[in-house]
């Protein structure tokens, strides 16, 4: 790639799967509403900042009275209702953000950007989290949590889903401007959570959001938390920052992809059980490659890195691909099966594969390499006959547990392996940067640039401090910061001319923060205010009315009682008064209205109180039908022939007839 290519790139993006051992799923709790979901923080917060600078945080109390969260006042237990208790207390606060007391002093948050910009310790976390503050912004945000689960693996981590909605009434804050509320509503994909504890304090260590798990489903074009909220807003970022090289290309020449609605229906067509015995049998035929048969002829799938494809690209491309001959001992770890409470058609469950590379794969000669995959997000949907008809796979929910340099699916078997295909095609542009930057000054940092453990890179973060006279000048060769370095006019001390110029800066960054802050909470507290004197005045005008509707009701009676005894003496007076005498009213005909009744077709169930669903089933309550009980609620397949109303008699693609009381 050209230097004028790879500028012009910079550009750009500086604007913004025979399964072995099978689980089943743990029933989940109930969902929970409230929490806040970041996965794009602005790269004003100075990454430099140790955990350890959280002792000075104003938003921590020394009265344990105060700080420490309700759990803490006994022992911490680690079983699984204890551990459900606790993300429920977090999830109640904003995901800590309104109490930080719950977070361990050496807490980090990990989002999809993690390759390119790292964790954020406590301290940045809680300062993105008050710089942005999504509630503010969308009044109604709903993240409907459900699917909650804890794996034997990782007993510590509690995982769940996101489905996050909201509607924009509140200015979004973003890092280089303040965009006005437009009223529209945004609905993110399915969004995987996992939030880590501390065996000995139980407070959260880790917190990983932001990774979605289906970038077709919603209107945010596959993003979640901030990168959503600003593409509601009117302000996506750029597609650089979030497809690869090579996908952005193709997406350019290519069709676009259309996004997929999840149905309004809150039937499964076949019960939870039967619908993940389904799942097993098309992941027992290796996805369905070895029985394309149970797959649709309009079949898709779909990763984070490739796809959609259709039933035939799909086939071709893994049908090649021999896993157990390649990794002969190949560990496929499926658990977690659960049908989606808002798409019943579609079965979750979570994945995590090992392996060693000892056979024939792709064409190439095995090197013995090992790999270990993350925890991957995937599921399979199905129609109303039981045959697949989508399936998704590869998304990471964790890029830290692994070997596979942050990357899911075969993208990621092949990078362990040491056969990964090139960058453009796998990572993002800032992804690609900075690996790069990071890869470079490992010649004197001896940095690891498949380093995921987060609390490494934070001490790595503050090992670079201490050395400015290496790490910054190189580092801004990359766009990275350059403070603290002039080679023209040297300082006595540059490395402390560096640390005090940058201490300042983040300072004043903070101080920008808080005060942006408190500006929000008072504007809040303004508009609260002026609301509740609008309906305070609503209500005392509601009741002047009242009063004088009464008052004028009851002057008019006054009034009129004069004419009404008037009334009463002429009807109860000595006869009739003079004149013609009034017609007599002639008795009103009755008219009979016949009602026709249709009746069903002998050997015809019928279908009563019944609607049509966009796929166009019919659900109802059926009589009349030897396979099902009396008034039972059953959905069709879709209607085949004959017109969807009332007294008519439809067919189904399968061939059942129905009558439609």
């Amino acid at each position: 790639m050209s230097m004028i290519m790879m500028g012009l790139l910079l550009v750009q993006s500086n604007a913004f799967s025979t399964s072995s051992r099978l689980s089943t799923a743990r029933s989940d709790t109930p969902s929970i509403t409230k929490m806040v979901s970041f996965d794009s923080l602005p790269k004003i917060f100075n990454k430099n900042s140790s955990p350890d600078d959280d002792d000075d945080d104003d938003e921590t109390s020394s009265d344990p009275a105060t700080s420490s969260p309700s759990f803490l006042n006994s022992s911490p237990s680690t079983d699984p209702e204890s551990l459900l208790r606790r993300t429920k207390e977090i999830l109640s606060t904003n995901l800590a953000i309104d109490d930080p007391s719950l977070l361990s002093p050496d807490f980090s948050w990990i989002g999809p950007d993690f390759i390119s910009e790292g964790p954020l310790s406590k301290r940045e976390y809680l300062a993105a989290g008050k710089f942005f503050y999504l509630p503010s912004t969308f009044p109604d945000l709903n993240y409907r949590a459900h699917d909650f689960r804890i794996d034997s693996s990782t007993p510590l981590t509690v995982r769940f889903t996101a489905r996050t909605v909201g509607t924009m009434r509140g200015e979004l804050r973003l890092r280089n401007e303040i965009l006005p509320p437009n009223g529209r509503k945004m609905v993110c994909p399915p969004e995987a959570i996992s939030v880590t504890f501390d065996e000995e304090s139980g407070l959260c260590t880790r917190l990983c959001t932001g990774f979605t798990m289906d970038q077709i489903v919603g209107n945010t074009g596959g993003l979640g938390g901030v990168k959503a909220a600003a593409t509601v807003a009117g302000a996506p970022p750029s597609e650089w920052e979030i497809y690869p090289p090579a996908q952005v290309i193709g997406r350019f020449f290519g069709r676009p992809v259309k996004g997929r609605e999840e149905p309004d229906v809150f039937l499964a067509p076949f019960p939870e059980t039967v619908m993940i015995q389904l799942a097993k049998g098309v992941l027992a035929a290796r996805g369905g490659v070895e029985d394309p048969t149970l797959l649709t002829e309009d079949f898709l799938w779909s990763g984070p890195k490739i796809g959609p494809l259709g039933k035939k690209a799909y086939l071709g491309m893994f049908e090649e691909i021999k896993f157990k001959s390649a990794f002969p001992d190949l560990v496929e770890d499926y658990r977690n099966f659960r049908v989606d409470p808002y798409d019943p058609y579609r079965v979750w469950f979570d994945s995590k594969l090992e392996g060693t590379w000892t056979g024939p794969l792709a064409g190439k000669v095995p090197n013995g390499n090992k790999f270990r995959s993350p925890v991957e997000s995937n599921s399979l949907t199905f129609d109303d006959d039981g045959f697949c008809t989508r399936i998704t796979a590869g998304y990471a929910m964790d890029p830290t547990d692994s070997n596979t340099g942050g990357l899911g699916g075969l993208f990621g078997i092949y990078y362990a392996l040491g056969i990964a295909p090139l960058p453009i095609r796998t990572r993002t542009l800032p992804q690609i940067i900075a690996r790069s930057q990071t890869a470079a000054l490992s010649i004197f940092t001896g940095a690891d640039v498949d380093n995921f453990d987060p609390q490494q890179q934070l001490e790595q973060l503050e090992e670079d401090e201490e050395d400015e006279g290496v790490s910054n000048p190189l580092a801004s060769i990359f766009g990275g910061n350059s403070g603290g370095f002039d080679a023209e006019e040297p300082d006595d001390d540059p490395a402390a001319a560096a640390a005090e110029a940058r201490e300042e800066k983040q300072q004043l960054r903070l101080q920008q923060q808080e005060e942006f802050a408190a500006k929000r909470e008072a504007e809040t507290e303004q508009r609260a205010q002026a609301r509740a004197d609008a309906v305070a005045k609503r209500e005392a005008a509601s009741r002047a009315q009242m009063e004088n509707a009464a008052a004028a009701k009851k002057k008019k009676q006054a009034e009129s009682g004069g004419g009404a005894k008037k009334k009463m003496g002429i009807g109860m007076g000595m006869g009739k008064p003079k004149g013609k005498e009034a017609p007599k009213k002639q008795p009103a005909k009755k008219v009979v209205v016949k009602k026709v009744v249709a009746k069903a077709p002998k050997g015809v169930p019928t279908f009563k109180r019944w609607k049509k669903n966009r796929d166009d089933s019919i659900t109802g309550f059926i009589t009349g039908s030897p396979s099902f009980e009396e008034g039972e609620k059953v959905t069709t397949s879709p209607i085949g022939k004959g017109e969807v109303k009332s007294g008519n008699v439809v067919q189904t693609t399968s061939g059942s007839k129905y009558f439609l009381s």
